[in-house]
């Protein structure tokens, strides 16, 4: 029974065990009988030695058989050293995935702040460009007025250039008008004639001329609010050069 059911497992071992250990209780008796009993067939004895060949197989077999449950224990030990190892690792790689999720949320969480902080840029870079917008028409508008008031300042001046030259040849022409008078009495009586001759003594009258060296100009001029012209006069026929008007 033993040597045919050697491949099934624990159960072989146990009745391979009880084979060998009725076979040992039976060797005993047996042999000492062999040898008390010379009347023992030969038939007998062959049957004894069989046996005890049969026993030592067994016995060998029990050995080969504990080595093999040896090697099995030390292969299940080593399994069992390497399915802890792995389920280290898995538990190692289990917190360093938790990790990773952990720092994934954390990135979202950061991202949704740079999204709302982008937002929020944009938002105020809209409105700055708006007040920018804003604030560039407003100059526009300025520098149209300031334009405008250029423009109505140069045609005052010219305007005062032209009366100015008005007055001069009014002034002008008065000053003729009384040397042809002077003259026209100092013929009608020899008084007049000394009177005349001593008038001839006089100086002569200088006409003012009208140059481009002599054209007013105004310096450092302001306007206010209501259209009023302010400045510093110079090259004016009356007015010393310096004064403010």
């Amino acid at each position: 029974t033993t040597t045919t059911n050697n491949n099934n497992g624990n159960a072989d071992l146990a009745s391979s065990s009880s084979s060998s250990t009725a076979v040992s209780a039976m060797k005993v008796p047996w042999s000492s009988s062999l040898f008390e009993s010379n009347s023992m067939s030969e038939s007998q004895t062959k049957a004894l030695e069989a046996a005890e060949e049969v026993l030592i197989n067994l016995r060998m077999e029990m050995v080969e058989q504990d080595k093999q449950l040896d090697a099995m224990k030390e292969t299940l030990e080593q399994k069992t050293a390497q399915i802890d190892k792995l389920q280290q690792s898995l538990k190692s790689r289990d917190d360093i995935l938790q990790r990773a999720f952990v720092t994934v949320e954390n990135l979202e969480t950061q991202n949704e702040q740079f999204s709302t902080q982008l937002t929020e840029m944009k938002e105020e870079t809209r409105q700055l460009k708006q007040t920018n917008d804003a604030k560039e028409q407003q100059l526009q508008k300025t520098l149209r007025t300031l334009e405008e008031a250029t423009t109505q300042i140069q045609i005052l001046q010219k305007e005062l250039v032209q009366v100015k030259q008005q007055q001069q040849q009014q002034t002008m022409q008065q000053s003729k008008q009384e040397v042809v008078l002077v003259q026209s009495k100092s013929s009608s009586s020899s008084q007049s004639n000394k009177n005349n001759k001593r008038l001839l003594e006089l100086p002569k009258l200088e006409l003012p001329k009208l140059e481009k060296e002599q054209i007013p100009v105004l310096n450092e001029w302001s306007m206010s609010f209501i259209g009023e012209v302010t400045g510093i006069v110079s090259k004016h026929p009356d007015i010393p050069d310096g004064e403010t008007i």
